[in-house]
């Protein structure tokens, strides 16, 4: 086997050391092509440890994101006095309409109307 990175063995491929843990591993030929064909280097850490940075990235992704929780608001419509639900929390003094209502609104051209 060559352990030559930037030599490529077409029958069985070519064996790395991952740079994590220090393994060897191998690409084959197709493994290799696929990163070359897409303009990728090829990898620098063996399969196992390639996932476990990639749960990793994963955790850290999560906890920095922002959770989004879904908001609804019970309100009474403006037009007909009925109730609905909405998606979100309206904003102080805004006219909020139900889904009813809002179509009517909206193709009459009513302005400052929030759709619910």
């Amino acid at each position: 086997m060559n352990t030559n990175n930037d030599h490529i063995n077409d029958e069985l491929g070519s064996d790395y050391t991952c740079m994590m843990c220090g393994a060897v591993f191998n690409l084959k030929e197709g493994e290799e092509g696929f990163y070359i064909q897409r303009g990728l280097s090829l990898p620098k850490r063996c399969v196992s440890c390639r996932a476990e940075r990639k749960a990793q990235n994963m955790k850290e992704q999560s906890r920095s994101a922002p959770q989004k929780r879904a908001t609804t608001t019970q309100v009474r419509c403006q037009h007909c006095k009925r109730l609905t639900i909405i998606p979100f929390i309206p904003q102080e003094g805004s006219e909020v309409y139900c889904r009813i209502c809002w179509e009517g609104v909206k193709n009459v051209g009513v302005t400052g109307a929030v759709y619910v």
